[in-house]
């Protein structure tokens, strides 16, 4: 709705208030002062007639309540009624509990407004005591007098207030007319504008401010003219640009709507993106929604990887797609004013990082299709050895074969274990808890952990290790570490040697390592051994029962654990494998600075 028709309508509805407000007050005055006289005369005419030369003449009573149209009334001390100008006393009811009787006896006199019940008319009621205090004497005059003149004062009001309104509302009208016919050519200008028509312009003489406000308006007209023509130079500059680029590139106001994009976002996504798109219309990812408005209220920058196929995203893509999804690897940059201190948008860089993610997964899936191929006939195995135990064949043929399929069903087992183990160490999210363990206590645990395989082939296992030295780790992580190296110790040295561990605190790391009397590594292998499935001699690995995954294991655990594995051997003489770990875990010792600083303390983590 237009200003104009909103004005006529709110002066309509506030002079209809106004004219309203005006008869209610009128009546409600014009009926008080109404009253107020009739019972000021009434009172008069009770004062006069309360004098005993009157009430006791009760001919003069009767003459002066026909000439007057008034209704006069004697009534006792009591209540009773002994004289009624217009109806017999012997019928009436008590009078003491009337409301105008009871206001005299408080007060010396009293009025009020009530349904007679013995006239049956809205009537008014005045009254007080007579001179002599004998009686009260009671006047009454019938109420619709006073309605009729209500409806003469408001006949007469009425249509006077109403010539007043309209006359009041034409020239309101004229008056509102005159001043907004500046403001709708202002509103034909802007809208021109809008429109890109930056040659309009406006011409007003009068009133004097929207002329200077037309003067205005044409001015800033041609100085934006010459601001656009100077930005579509410099944007046709930057386009060039960004259509040389091989990676897709968004610019995104604060609204995460699109106004920039190049060449390759188009060809990357397979899809036209319009100037004006939203972000959310592009790539339909809640998460990059999110992570974009994060870094439009904190100013910084983020990466975001995101797997789609078809309008498919994330998981559901991985499932829908059988291997079709596209994987891309997103840049997020917040864009800050001259003074760098308020975000103006934000920059989206992306590139296809499919095939390097394909080849990424064709990695996990080796580990993933190894372990679910052994473990089908694992189970197959497991239970035929236990019927085999428990069957009715010989003893030394049950025995015999229960032992070997035991064995490999052990053998497989291990392998399982190992490629799971090493699969989820191997992921980036990766984060175990940490905690402050004894060392030695760990240490014994890993001894004794091994120490069966070690008594059969009769070596002796040796612990070097500070009662007191602390480390904080992840103590299963860290116990199958050692313990990896201990079994390959173990299984690599010949019979009734020593496998020796130690541990020992150097500055702030910790050093393990665990050295043996065994068969040792050829140089040039060393620094293959912690591959997956390597082996230097294949058939002793086997014979010994390894899987080829166990120093790889201790690899990612030392990574897990911001340390490194190092191995030194010469070969026919032993190998000293040396895991070192930072004493204290680098996200703990943040934590525990932060407590400081927050509660001046230090804080037990």
């Amino acid at each position: 709705m237009k200003v104009k028709n909103q004005l006529v309508l709110l002066v309509s509805f506030s002079m209809l208030l106004v004219l309203l407000a005006g008869i209610f007050t009128s009546r409600v005055i014009f009926s008080r002062t109404l009253r107020q006289s009739e019972t000021e005369l009434l009172m008069d005419r009770c004062k006069l007639l309360g004098e005993p030369e009157f009430y006791g003449n009760r001919q003069l009573l009767d003459r002066l309540a026909i000439t007057q149209d008034i209704r006069i009334t004697l009534i006792k001390e009591d209540g009773t009624v002994v004289y009624d100008s217009e109806h017999n006393t012997e019928t009436m009811d008590n009078h003491y509990f009337r409301q105008e009787l009871k206001q005299t006896r408080e007060n010396g006199s009293g009025t009020a407004v009530r349904q007679s019940i013995t006239t049956g008319k809205e009537t008014l009621y005045c009254a007080m005591r007579t001179s002599d205090g004998l009686y009260y004497i009671r006047v009454a005059a019938p109420y619709t007098y006073f309605s009729l003149l209500n409806k003469q004062f408001l006949s007469l009001l009425v249509p006077l207030l109403l010539m007043i309104g309209i006359l009041v509302f034409i020239i309101l009208y004229i008056v509102i007319r005159h001043l907004l016919n500046p403001v709708e050519a202002l509103v034909i200008a802007g809208s021109r504008y809008a429109t890109g028509d930056l040659e309009y312009r406006t011409y007003i003489d009068k009133p004097e401010e929207f002329h200077k406000l037309s003067d205005t308006i044409n001015h800033m007209a041609n100085q934006l003219q010459q601001t656009i023509s100077g930005i579509s130079n410099e944007r046709n500059k930057y386009s060039s640009l960004l259509s040389s680029m091989d990676e897709g590139v968004l610019l995104l106001d604060k609204g995460k709507k699109v106004m920039i994009s190049n060449r390759a976002s188009k060809t990357l996504l397979d899809q036209t993106i319009e100037i004006g798109s939203r972000l959310m219309d592009i790539f339909s990812d809640l998460e990059l929604d999110g992570l974009v408005d994060k870094t439009l209220a904190e100013g910084t920058s983020s990466q975001y990887e995101l797997i789609c196929w078809g309008p498919y995203r994330g998981e559901t893509a991985l499932l829908m797609s059988a291997g079709k999804q596209k994987t891309f690897n997103l840049h997020i940059t917040a864009i800050k004013d001259e003074n760098q201190q308020e975000t103006n948008g934000a920059v989206l860089t992306f590139r296809d990082v499919t095939e390097l993610k394909h080849l990424e997964q064709v990695r996990q899936d080796f580990v993933s299709n190894v372990s679910h191929e052994l473990k089908t006939p694992l189970t197959s195995i497991s239970g035929f050895s236990e019927i085999l135990d428990n069957g009715d064949l010989k003893k030394p043929e049950i025995k015999h074969f229960a032992a070997i399929i035991h064995r490999n069903t052990i053998q497989m087992q291990t392998i399982i274990d190992d490629l799971l183990t090493l699969a989820s160490l191997e992921k980036a999210e990766i984060a175990p808890p940490m905690q402050k363990e004894k060392l030695k206590k760990l240490l014994d645990a890993c001894i004794e952990g091994v120490r069966f395989k070690a008594e059969t082939k009769k070596i002796t296992l040796t612990l070097d290790c500070p009662d007191k030295l602390e480390l904080t780790c992840n103590p299963g992580l860290l116990k199958q570490a050692v313990i990896n190296l201990l079994v390959n110790a173990i299984a690599y040295s010949d019979k009734h040697t020593e496998v020796i561990l130690a541990a020992e605190e150097k500055h702030s790391y910790v050093r393990i390592w665990v050295k043996d009397h065994g068969i040792g590594i050829p140089k040039p292998e060393q620094q293959r051994i912690f591959e997956r499935f390597y082996r230097v001699d294949k058939a002793r690995s086997r014979s010994a029962g390894g899987t080829g995954l166990g120093l790889s294991i201790v690899k990612h655990i030392a990574l897990i654990h911001k340390g490194t594995i190092e191995v030194d051997s010469t070969e026919g003489l032993g190998s000293t494998f040396t895991l070192t770990i930072p004493k204290e875990s680098p996200s703990l010792k943040q934590l525990e600075e932060k407590s400081k600083k927050l509660y001046g303390k230090q804080q037990k983590v």
